[in-house]
């Protein structure tokens, strides 16, 4: 390749990772679905509607999807979500091993008008994601903040994702909301 090719082609391609690093801005619902993250949020939800309409086909299939992206529950919550949602699905759902350390989430519950606070380190130069989504479709805010104390993304929408590229390896703060003045249930997918 000549320099001048070579030089062109990496001048663009740090560009587009200076561009993804500061995706921030005030998004609203996203029209479709298009990260993994994003799909992993959507059949979270699905799961959860699919348990609470007792509809034991479409859980086993989501739940065999989740399976199929290698999602992990990240604290107990989230685990005895998955245990309830596999319990009710019954034999219905098809053993898989899923993918080596695949998407992580976290299912909880905020109270009216509260807040949520954790730490999550990302490493430099990778895509990171994180997607937030309401099972009771109420609008819950998320921010995320480098190390710096920079915003890199604050979004208010009932399903919503954020992504960036890291330019160094280092924790950043995600702050979930709930500007609603009644309790609301989330899944926060984070890889």
């Amino acid at each position: 390749m000549k320099p001048t090719l070579a030089l062109a082609c990496l001048s663009i391609t740090l560009s587009g990772c200076a561009s993804d690093q500061r995706l921030a801005g005030n998004g609203t619902k996203s029209a479709t679905l298009s990260s993994a993250q994003d799909d992993v949020a959507a059949n979270l939800q699905r799961a959860q509607h699919a348990f609470d309409a007792k509809d034991k086909e479409s859980l086993a299939r989501t739940l065999a999807k989740l399976d199929t992206a290698g999602v992990q529950a990240l604290d107990e919550a989230a685990r005895r979500q998955l245990d309830q949602w596999r319990q009710a699905a019954g034999d219905l759902v098809p053993p898989t091993r899923g993918r080596v350390l695949g998407p992580g989430f976290l299912a909880g519950e905020l109270p009216a008008l509260g807040r949520k606070s954790l730490e999550q380190t990302f490493l430099s130069g990778r895509k990171a994601e994180i997607a937030l989504t309401s099972p009771d479709n109420v609008k819950l805010e998320v921010t995320v903040t480098d190390s710096s104390n920079e915003p890199l993304c604050n979004k208010v929408a009932e399903s919503v994702s954020c992504r960036w590229v890291p330019l160094y390896t280092h924790r950043h703060r995600i702050d979930l909301s709930n500007p609603n003045r009644r309790k609301a249930r989330y899944y926060l997918v984070i890889e």
